[in-house]
């Protein structure tokens, strides 16, 4: 029984319920890699503390691309074809990869 009720508000609400579990996973992520910068910062990491403006900057990239991405998932959901020609979900998940691998590098150079 409990299945049937279930079904019907996913079914009406289907591509919401996606859209909104993209900008959860995105932000989940985001939020993990504050905790860990944070984290080091707090436990006072050589690492960390020398790298302390750059590790800031790659976490404001992430959140932008973050911020795209939810921009563009929520933009998906209320209008499926894009005015611009520009996808944002893809813009900020490119936004989002580089700022982890800036957030890599950074740690693997910093002494």
């Amino acid at each position: 029984m409990l299945a049937w009720l279930l079904t019907l508000p996913v079914l009406l609400f289907g591509a919401l319920l996606a859209q909104l579990g993209f900008v959860l996973e995105f932000t989940g992520i985001l939020c993990v890699m504050i905790y860990a910068v944070g984290k080091g910062l707090a436990v006072e990491a050589l690492r960390f503390l020398a790298a302390r403006k750059r590790l800031i900057g790659t976490l404001i990239f992430m959140a932008t691309g973050v911020a795209v991405a939810s921009t563009g998932a929520v933009e998906t959901t209320l209008q499926p074809t894009s005015l611009l020609g520009i996808d944002f979900e893809a813009a900020g998940t490119v936004l989002l990869v580089m700022g982890i691998g800036a957030m890599i590098l950074v740690l693997a150079l910093s002494r």
